[in-house]
């Protein structure tokens, strides 16, 4: 099989790039050859991506759906023809992004009468909706494909809440647990405290931190050695970032409480493995946006460790109420404390789901991602031309 995928990352900072690294890893063995179009300003390629890709920086930066229209159809037009040729020269077209990569992916596959397939990430699955002509567009492009795949059930109901796809299917996220087996060797940075709560996610409002961080300072009151890691990146000035840490002043806890912005991948993983707990609080933002299903979780059941999240996000697909971790209901800062503080008071209770979190994390590997993938790409191959529409 010739394949071509698309996307605007292949980087392993972002849950997008590490998605199409891992696909990639796994299917490439099974392909004549992979092409990859890949986006200008992207952020870098993954050392674990496999051998031997053909890839090509020839797609618009990602945010090119909120450039002006004439930008907008200049950037379009302006790839468009590259992006044809290498579609009518592969078997299949799979691009690994959202809109609107995923409107020049299947208006090539169709004019090259090839199969093709999106797979969506959540926000900007959705995030086009609000927009009248956009709205017009993605409904045409993922109407057209052969299947859209959806990482999570939320993010499947989503996206069904904007348009109605027969073809839309969920193909859950995955983890390597080979990746997280020894990272309890690797020692955290200089100055960690002993006891702490990680938290991964940019400093922004769907990441929920206005929900997670007043739940911290609420649990700390009675866990006086606990400190909260804020790993991501954050904007001195920034309007969101500065009134987290006024609430981290009004408390008094300044000292507990660090953003160690962005971390390499070893200091990552040392920093989850000694965590006493993982903590993410997704919200729908006030423009839309949502965790469409939240790898961070899965990293932190890898290493044994027990998560905290919201419902009414992609958390609900990624930790078993009771068995992984704890859920609580989405905004309330005072529910998900009371989450937090009985983790962290009870070891028993921490060794108990942590080593649920492995479990889960060892059934749901790329390895059975990538499965239900190349099960999907041998049927649309094998269907006769123009009749390869996956239920």
């Amino acid at each position: 099989m010739r394949l071509l995928a698309l996307t605007h990352s292949l980087s392993d900072v972002d849950g997008v790039g590490r998605y199409g690294t891992e696909v990639l890893r796994r299917v490439a063995s099974r392909c004549e050859r992979v092409t990859v179009l890949l986006a200008r300003k992207h952020r870098g390629l993954s050392p674990r991506l496999p051998p031997g890709l053909d890839v090509r920086v020839v797609l618009p930066p990602d945010y090119f759906l909120y450039l002006s229209w004439p930008k907008f159809w200049g950037e379009f037009l302006a790839r468009m023809p590259a992006v044809l040729r290498a579609a009518c020269q592969a078997d299949l077209v799979h691009c690994l992004s959202d809109y609107p990569h995923a409107l020049l992916a299947v208006l090539a596959a169709r004019l090259c009468k090839k199969p093709v397939i999106v797979s969506g990430h959540g926000t900007y699955s959705v995030a086009p909706f609000r927009f009248p002509l956009h709205r017009r567009l993605i409904s045409w492009a993922y109407a057209r494909a052969d299947a859209v795949l959806m990482g999570s059930r939320f993010a499947l109901a989503r996206l069904g809440r904007e348009v109605f796809l027969p073809n839309a299917r969920v193909a859950p996220y995955g983890v390597d647990p080979s990746q997280y087996r020894d990272a309890h060797l690797l020692l955290p940075p200089a100055g960690t405290p002993r006891r702490y709560v990680l938290t991964i996610g940019e400093l922004k409002e769907r990441k929920g931190h206005h929900v997670s961080i007043p739940a911290f300072l609420e649990a700390a009151r009675a866990h006086p050695d606990v400190h909260l890691l804020v790993v991501g990146r954050h904007a001195q000035g920034d309007a969101y970032f500065e009134a987290r840490r006024a609430e981290i002043r009004a408390a008094g806890m300044e000292a507990r409480v660090r953003f160690l912005g962005n971390v390499s991948e070893q200091e990552k993983l040392a920093l989850l493995a000694h965590a006493e707990a993982f903590l993410l609080t997704p919200v729908t933002s006030a423009e839309g946006g949502f965790e469409a299903f939240g790898l961070v979780y899965l990293e932190a059941n890898a290493c044994g460790v027990p998560a905290v999240g919201t419902r009414g996000s992609g958390a609900e697909d990624a930790i078993l109420d009771g068995e992984t971790g704890l859920l609580a209901d989405r905004d309330d800062p005072s529910g998900v404390a009371a989450r937090l503080s009985r983790l962290l008071g009870d070891a028993e209770l921490r060794h108990r789901l942590g080593a649920g979190g492995r479990r889960f994390a060892a059934a749901n590997d790329w390895e059975h991602t990538a499965a239900e993938i190349t099960a999907l790409y041998d049927q649309l191959l094998a269907a006769p031309a123009g009749k390869g529409r996956a239920p």
